[in-house]
C-alpha cells in the first residue's frame, strides 16, 4: 500500500498512538474483487473542486463578525508561489476580518490535525483561555 510509506513528518506523542493509514483508508472501501475506491464518488469530487474554483473566500472576509483563530500549515520556509497566495490571502484577511488571527502552525503537513493533534488542541485550548474568542 502507498499510504503505509506516506512521510507524515514529526508525529506528536499522540498522532504515534494511531495507525494514520487506517484512519485515511476510510475515506475508501474494497470490493469483493479487491478493488479499491473512494467512498467519495468522482463526479461529487469533481464538483467540490470545481466550487473551490469559482469560489473567492475573499470577497466574504468583511462580512464575517465573528474572531477567526486561522492555523495554517507550514512544512518549511521555502518562498514559494503557493507560500506568497496564502501571506498575500492573511494579509487580506487581517485587514477585512475585525478579530482575525494566524498561528502557524511550522514543521507541519497539510492533515495537521493528524500529524500533530497534541499542537492543534493546545493552540486552541490556549486561545480559549485567553478569551479570545469572547
Amino acid at each position: 500500500k502507498r499510504i503505509a510509506q506516506r512521510d507524515w513528518g514529526e508525529r506528536d506523542s499522540l498522532s504515534l498512538q494511531n495507525d494514520l493509514a487506517n484512519i485515511v483508508m476510510a475515506n475508501f472501501q474494497e470490493t469483493q474483487d479487491g478493488t479499491i475506491t473512494p467512498r467519495f464518488e468522482r463526479s461529487n469530487h469533481l464538483k467540490v473542486v470545481e466550487a473551490f474554483w469559482n469560489h473567492h473566500p475573499s470577497s466574504l472576509f468583511s462580512s464575517i463578525k465573528c474572531p477567526v483563530l486561522n492555523m495554517p500549515a507550514r512544512l518549511n520556509d521555502d518562498e514559494t508561489s503557493r507560500q506568497t497566495l496564502r501571506k498575500n490571502l492573511i494579509a487580506q484577511a487581517e485587514k477585512d476580518i475585525d478579530k482575525f488571527k494566524t498561528v502557524w502552525l511550522e514543521h507541519s503537513i497539510h492533515d495537521v490535525p493528524l500529524q500533530r493533534p497534541i499542537l492543534v488542541a493546545s493552540t486552541i485550548s490556549s486561545h480559549l483561555k485567553e478569551g479570545f474568542f469572547n
